[in-house]
């Protein structure tokens, strides 16, 4: 044995060129890469994914928590309306024959007390049933146009709701002259 054979138990010389099964050695070949060159770029990348994925997550949140708020405006302004609707199908029972007014009434919404303006007023009349089932203890009956308007009092972000309710009442008499509705407040 020479000294500059290996063993299988003896490691090669590293300064040795590397000899495969007849094959010549690689000239011009980089030797080995140094580990730590490496590891820089690793972290900038690995800084770069997480810089990203923080962004995603931090607008995924911002969104999920816009679109919750705008969901619950959306079911503020319905329960507004619906509660709307309740004060005029109510004060339309109990007035069945309409006179101008310009009145608040309050209404209850699950557990949160809502007032609700309520504007009256003829818009129009028109001829009754021309068959002649139209009159009444001999007098024509005529059917007045009438325009109910309510609006939330009080509700600084429902400024724009205003609900239109219209009803035709027979009536033997023409229609009043309403004035301008004002500013009301609940008691």
């Amino acid at each position: 044995m020479t000294g500059r054979e290996p063993t299988r138990l003896q490691r090669p010389d590293r300064d040795a060129p590397m000899v495969h099964a007849g094959r010549t050695p690689r000239m011009g070949r980089p030797g080995p890469r140094v580990p730590g060159r490496q590891a820089g770029v690793v972290l900038v990348v690995t800084l770069f994914m997480m810089g990203l994925l923080t962004i995603i997550g931090v607008s995924a949140i911002h969104m999920s928590t816009s679109h919750f708020r705008l969901v619950g405006n959306l079911q503020d302004a319905n329960e507004l309306e619906m509660a709307a609707r309740a004060v005029i199908e109510r004060y339309a029972s109990e007035n069945p024959n309409l006179n101008c007014a310009n009145v608040a009434i309050p209404i209850e919404v699950h557990g949160r007390s809502i007032c609700i303006a309520i504007d009256t007023r003829c818009v129009g009349m028109t001829p009754g049933d021309p068959e002649g089932s139209s009159l009444v203890d001999g007098k024509q009956v005529f059917d007045a146009h009438w325009e109910i308007r309510a609006r939330p009092v009080g509700i600084d972000w429902s400024e724009g709701l205003l609900l239109h309710w219209g009803l035709v009442i027979p009536v033997s008499s023409f229609c009043p002259s309403c004035p301008a509705p004002t500013e009301v407040t609940c008691q």
